[in-house]
């Protein structure tokens, strides 16, 4: 079964997406997607259901977060052979343990908000496990008992405060406003034939960031849900992210390339249709100010910092040079954050966990794929 949570945020209503790809409305079989309802046996309740005689929810629905009422948000670090290797970094011996806040968890498709004073925003598409029943001290053999499902997500991170300004933890970076994103659907154990045999992948603007496979996971999801309950108890609805594959921008040391306009086409997995997600002209820019007024969009502010600095290396530094004096470079250039925008439309990364084969192709059916935009 694919679970979704459809509606209005803060009034997500549970559903169930049919062979169609349609959502239906469940909610008079089960009051939410969430940990109370796979405490009380609400899975098999819906298994039950006959979904054709269920008519589907009309129009295109916002997609929640697959998971309400998230109580204790799980995260693993450096869990990937490859992605350890790329970081010039030891494969760690035990699993590395964070936590994100749950205040952080949004929508496939929400709007990612850049916190203020961010300069190094990145990327992590990784795979995510709901724990279905309590997990406390659990035996090897049954971890998996304890797995009700599993749902992509993005663990977006803000580098310089998760490193430059850690204190020595990481959460400060992780649990920033909609740095959670999670979904679109939360896909039973069923689904899913072997867990460490899923392709992931990742685009930023159309061009490949992520390409990976769990096949390179250090620590397996049944190992990781055992591991984490020797040390604390886990409860119906509580999520664990497994860690990302290469080509996260911190890892990479890379800048993802600007476009003269952001223009984004998202590829829906199930239909392979294409669809326009942002469209930010160049004309929205002011050019008199050099800066943008009304286009709060990345892509431009970096086309006109550009402009500017080669219009002040033209004109006023020839102008200073004859004067005897140094070139000088304006403050906001030579910081790049230098007023970084509270909601900006920056990129929207299209990611997804399929299986093997299906890394970036549009016709397959992925066990789920999710657009949010920053």
């Amino acid at each position: 079964m694919k679970l979704v949570r459809y509606g209005a945020p803060g009034r997500e209503k549970p559903g169930i997406v049919g062979d169609d790809g349609k959502v239906r409305d469940v909610s008079r079989v089960v009051k939410d997607i969430d940990g109370a309802m796979l405490a009380s046996g609400g899975l098999a309740k819906l298994k039950k259901l006959n979904l054709k005689r269920l008519k589907p929810v009309p129009g295109r629905p916002r997609l929640g977060a697959c998971i309400g009422n998230v109580r204790n948000f799980i995260a693993i670090g450096l869990n990937y052979s490859d992605h350890a290797a790329e970081a010039g970094m030891p494969i760690p011996k035990e699993p590395i343990i964070f936590n994100k806040a749950p205040s952080c968890i949004c929508g496939p498709n929400d709007d990612t908000i850049i916190p203020r004073e961010s300069s190094k925003l990145d990327w992590e598409v990784e795979l995510g496990i709901v724990i279905g029943k309590r997990a406390r001290y659990l035996e090897r053999s049954k971890a998996k008992d304890a797995i009700a499902g599993y749902f992509v997500s993005n663990d977006v991170s803000e580098r310089v405060f998760q490193i430059e300004r850690s204190g020595g933890q990481w959460n400060k970076g992780k649990g920033c406003e909609s740095f959670g994103p999670i979904g679109p659907w939360f896909v039973t154990k069923d689904e899913v034939k072997d867990p460490q045999n899923l392709s992931m992948w990742l685009d930023v603007n159309g061009e490949k960031r992520q390409r990976g496979s769990t096949k390179t996971m250090i620590f397996g999801c049944e190992h990781l849900v055992w591991y984490c309950s020797q040390f604390f108890v886990m409860e119906p609805g509580d999520i664990i992210i497994t860690g990302t594959p290469p080509g996260s921008r911190a890892a990479l040391r890379v800048s993802p390339r600007r476009p003269r306009a952001c223009i984004v086409v998202c590829i829906c997995a199930d239909c392979a249709r294409r669809r326009r997600t942002c469209s930010r002209a160049w004309h929205h820019c002011t050019p008199s100010s050099r800066v943008p007024r009304t286009c709060r969009c990345n892509a431009c502010v970096g086309r006109w910092r550009h402009k500017a600095k080669l219009a002040s290396s033209a004109s006023a530094q020839r102008t200073r040079q004859a004067r005897g004096r140094a070139p000088r470079t304006p403050g906001w250039l030579q910081d790049a954050s230098w007023k970084t925008p509270w909601r900006a439309a920056l990129k929207r990364p299209v990611i997804g966990i399929g299986h093997p084969g299906t890394a970036g192709d549009s016709g397959a059916s992925p066990l789920a794929v999710n657009h949010p935009r920053i």
